[in-house]
Protein backbone atom coordinates (compact mmCIF):
# COMPACT_ATOMS: atom_id res chain seq x y z
CA UNK A 1 0.00 0.00 0.00
CA UNK A 2 2.53 2.32 0.70
CA UNK A 3 4.58 1.81 -2.48
CA UNK A 4 1.40 2.53 -4.45
CA UNK A 5 1.25 5.42 -2.48
CA UNK A 6 4.21 6.62 -3.23
CA UNK A 7 3.91 5.80 -6.95
CA UNK A 8 0.16 7.82 -7.09
CA UNK A 9 2.44 10.61 -5.74
CA UNK A 10 5.07 10.33 -8.12
CA UNK A 11 2.15 9.88 -10.84
CA UNK A 12 0.65 13.37 -9.81
CA UNK A 13 3.81 15.67 -9.73
CA UNK A 14 4.51 14.57 -13.38
CA UNK A 15 0.89 14.88 -14.15
CA UNK A 16 0.76 18.54 -12.47
CA UNK A 17 3.99 18.88 -14.12
CA UNK A 18 2.68 18.16 -17.64
CA UNK A 19 0.08 21.02 -16.61
CA UNK A 20 2.10 23.41 -15.84
CA UNK A 21 4.06 23.02 -19.00
CA UNK A 22 0.64 23.32 -20.89
CA UNK A 23 -0.87 26.82 -19.33
CA UNK A 24 0.17 28.82 -15.92
CA UNK A 25 3.68 27.64 -15.81
CA UNK A 26 5.18 31.09 -14.62
CA UNK A 27 2.97 31.55 -11.60
CA UNK A 28 1.69 30.36 -8.72
CA UNK A 29 -0.04 30.38 -5.77
CA UNK A 30 1.53 28.62 -2.13
CA UNK A 31 -1.41 28.87 0.84
CA UNK A 32 -0.71 29.02 4.11
CA UNK A 33 -2.41 27.76 7.24
CA UNK A 34 -3.77 30.71 9.76
CA UNK A 35 -0.66 31.64 11.57
CA UNK A 36 1.45 29.22 9.62
CA UNK A 37 4.81 29.03 7.40
CA UNK A 38 5.25 25.29 6.77
CA UNK A 39 4.89 24.28 3.43
CA UNK A 40 2.62 21.55 3.27
CA UNK A 41 3.15 18.43 1.26
CA UNK A 42 0.98 19.47 -1.51
CA UNK A 43 2.50 23.22 -1.69
CA UNK A 44 5.81 21.23 -2.02
CA UNK A 45 4.59 18.93 -5.31
CA UNK A 46 2.80 22.24 -6.73
CA UNK A 47 6.35 24.15 -6.38
CA UNK A 48 8.22 20.89 -7.47
CA UNK A 49 5.97 20.99 -10.95
CA UNK A 50 6.27 24.34 -11.52
CA UNK A 51 10.23 24.15 -11.21
CA UNK A 52 10.65 20.83 -12.90
CA UNK A 53 8.64 22.61 -15.92
CA UNK A 54 10.99 25.39 -16.23
CA UNK A 55 14.06 24.23 -15.07
CA UNK A 56 15.50 23.65 -18.11
CA UNK A 57 14.42 26.88 -19.56
CA UNK A 58 17.18 29.35 -20.64
CA UNK A 59 15.01 32.29 -21.02
CA UNK A 60 13.99 32.14 -16.87
CA UNK A 61 15.95 35.66 -15.18
CA UNK A 62 14.98 34.66 -12.36
CA UNK A 63 12.10 33.19 -9.39
CA UNK A 64 10.14 36.19 -7.84
CA UNK A 65 8.39 35.06 -4.49
CA UNK A 66 5.50 37.89 -3.08
CA UNK A 67 4.36 36.85 0.58
CA UNK A 68 1.68 37.64 2.99
CA UNK A 69 1.02 38.16 6.13
CA UNK A 70 -2.94 36.90 7.63
CA UNK A 71 -3.87 40.32 7.68
CA UNK A 72 -4.19 42.64 4.86
CA UNK A 73 -2.50 46.43 4.95
CA UNK A 74 -5.06 48.36 6.21
CA UNK A 75 -6.46 51.18 3.56
CA UNK A 76 -4.90 54.02 4.85
CA UNK A 77 -1.27 51.75 4.47
CA UNK A 78 -1.01 51.57 8.01
CA UNK A 79 1.93 49.63 9.03
CA UNK A 80 1.09 45.96 10.18
CA UNK A 81 2.44 44.39 13.01
CA UNK A 82 6.10 43.21 13.35
CA UNK A 83 4.88 39.52 14.08
CA UNK A 84 2.35 39.80 10.76
CA UNK A 85 5.51 40.90 8.97
CA UNK A 86 7.75 38.00 10.14
CA UNK A 87 4.96 36.11 9.03
CA UNK A 88 5.58 36.80 5.76
CA UNK A 89 9.28 37.11 6.12
CA UNK A 90 9.17 33.17 7.37
CA UNK A 91 6.45 32.21 4.45
CA UNK A 92 8.93 33.30 1.54
CA UNK A 93 11.88 31.71 3.74
CA UNK A 94 10.13 28.02 3.18
CA UNK A 95 9.60 28.50 -0.08
CA UNK A 96 12.76 29.84 -0.90
CA UNK A 97 14.52 26.90 0.99
CA UNK A 98 12.18 24.39 -0.97
CA UNK A 99 12.92 25.93 -4.63
CA UNK A 100 16.91 26.09 -3.68
CA UNK A 101 16.71 22.66 -2.70
CA UNK A 102 15.08 21.74 -6.28
CA UNK A 103 18.23 23.76 -8.26
CA UNK A 104 16.73 27.01 -8.29
CA UNK A 105 19.00 30.16 -8.29
CA UNK A 106 18.58 33.67 -8.09
CA UNK A 107 15.40 33.79 -5.80
CA UNK A 108 13.94 37.04 -4.83
CA UNK A 109 11.55 37.20 -1.61
CA UNK A 110 9.34 40.44 -1.16
CA UNK A 111 7.66 41.05 1.82
CA UNK A 112 3.62 42.47 0.90
CA UNK A 113 2.95 43.10 4.57
CA UNK A 114 5.83 45.40 4.73
CA UNK A 115 6.28 47.44 1.37
CA UNK A 116 4.64 47.12 -1.89
CA UNK A 117 7.44 49.07 -3.93
CA UNK A 118 9.90 46.70 -4.57
CA UNK A 119 7.23 45.98 -7.62
CA UNK A 120 8.89 49.03 -9.49
CA UNK A 121 12.54 47.77 -8.80
CA UNK A 122 11.60 44.47 -9.58
CA UNK A 123 9.59 44.92 -12.64
CA UNK A 124 11.34 48.17 -13.72
CA UNK A 125 8.45 50.49 -13.77
CA UNK A 126 7.48 53.53 -11.97
CA UNK A 127 6.23 53.53 -8.57
CA UNK A 128 3.31 55.88 -9.02
CA UNK A 129 1.62 53.80 -11.89
CA UNK A 130 2.44 50.62 -9.85
CA UNK A 131 0.41 52.00 -6.90
CA UNK A 132 -2.17 52.96 -9.16
CA UNK A 133 -2.89 49.71 -10.53
CA UNK A 134 -2.67 47.98 -7.33
CA UNK A 135 -5.88 50.32 -6.00
CA UNK A 136 -7.69 49.98 -9.03
CA UNK A 137 -6.98 53.16 -11.11
CA UNK A 138 -5.87 52.49 -14.96
CA UNK A 139 -2.37 51.97 -15.07
CA UNK A 140 -0.04 53.36 -18.35
CA UNK A 141 1.93 49.89 -18.51
CA UNK A 142 1.12 46.54 -20.16
CA UNK A 143 3.52 45.44 -17.51
CA UNK A 144 2.15 46.93 -14.53
CA UNK A 145 -1.41 46.07 -15.36
CA UNK A 146 -0.79 42.24 -15.68
CA UNK A 147 1.46 41.96 -12.48
CA UNK A 148 -1.39 43.95 -10.40
CA UNK A 149 -3.67 41.41 -12.11
CA UNK A 150 -1.49 38.70 -10.96
CA UNK A 151 -1.03 39.51 -7.09
CA UNK A 152 -5.00 40.78 -7.10
CA UNK A 153 -6.10 37.50 -8.31
CA UNK A 154 -3.66 34.99 -6.92
CA UNK A 155 -1.89 36.86 -4.18
CA UNK A 156 -2.99 37.93 -0.75
CA UNK A 157 -3.60 37.15 2.98
CA UNK A 158 -2.19 33.57 3.65
CA UNK A 159 -0.87 33.46 0.60
CA UNK A 160 2.50 33.71 -1.47
CA UNK A 161 2.78 34.18 -4.69
CA UNK A 162 5.77 32.60 -7.06
CA UNK A 163 6.35 34.20 -10.42
CA UNK A 164 8.86 32.93 -13.03
CA UNK A 165 10.26 36.02 -14.71
CA UNK A 166 12.10 35.45 -18.32
CA UNK A 167 14.38 37.57 -20.17
CA UNK A 168 11.69 40.42 -21.76
CA UNK A 169 8.63 39.10 -19.81
CA UNK A 170 5.41 41.05 -19.17
CA UNK A 171 5.48 40.14 -15.40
Amino acid sequence: LQADTAGLASTLEKVQTKVYDLIDKDITTVNFAKGGMALTEAEKRNLRAVYNSVKDDSSVRRIVIASWADRAGAPNREKLSDAQIELADKRSEAIQKEMSTLGASNIETHNMAKDVSWLAQTFQTKDAAIKGAVKGESPSSAQVEELAKILETKGGPGKSVVIIQRENSQT
